[in-house]
């Protein structure tokens, strides 16, 4: 009869398959389940899969373990590296895109099931360019601008084209150099020749 009881006890255990949390309960206390039956539903937290629509323009220039950024709006600054773990070769009928799955680590439990995230895949051949925040480019009319601080302290403007842009950040081309000062703060009211006066920024890289 102990045996039985021990038996009958050890079937009232409810083991997780997984390391994680409890999001819902399916059941409540005292209540009888049939074999099978749901008892709660769990998520994984320490890797996530981050969804998104790919374009069907580049659906042959994406593939299985290429390299992903991810960022959250939650999370400013902060950028997480993941990678392309699966397509779904079907593409929604009116959108005409292609789902992708990206699988990103997450052990510290910051990233939250839901947020809201943005991603930056490679594509094309890779290439050396200059990078600048895009709080740094000022529109004239039809063209964008950089304000290069000169060593005098005063501005001067450079016409740049924009490239790639990845986050905070955006490829440009141009007359301007790595390393070189350029002003991103107040530059839409500033003028060639004006003197400036601030404190380095500091922009997290993508």
């Amino acid at each position: 009869e102990i045996e039985q009881l021990e038996w009958i006890l050890e079937r009232c255990v409810v083991r997780a398959p997984f390391d994680g949390v409890v999001v819902k309960k399916r059941t409540e206390l005292g209540q009888w389940l049939q074999l099978g039956g749901e008892v709660a539903e769990m998520i994984a937290l320490d890797t996530l899969d981050v969804h998104v629509e790919l374009p069907e323009s580049y659906y042959h220039e994406i593939a299985a373990g290429a390299e992903a950024a991810v960022t959250f709006e939650a999370l400013p600054g902060s950028t997480v590296q993941g990678h392309v773990r699966g397509i779904i070769p079907r593409a929604a009928p009116q959108a005409r895109t292609f789902p992708i799955k990206i699988s990103i680590p997450n052990p510290d439990l910051a990233i939250g099931v839901g947020m809201l995230a943005r991603v930056a895949l490679p594509l094309g051949e890779p290439y050396l360019s200059v990078i600048v925040p895009k709080d740094a480019l000022v529109r004239q009319g039809t063209a964008e601008i950089v304000y290069r601080i000169r060593e005098d302290e005063t501005v001067e403007s450079v016409a740049v084209e924009r490239g790639t842009g990845m986050g905070a950040w955006v490829a440009v081309s141009g007359p301007l150099e790595a390393g070189e000062r350029i002003v991103t703060r107040g530059n839409e009211r500033l003028r060639p020749g004006q003197e400036v006066e601030g404190a380095p920024q500091e922009y997290a890289l993508p």
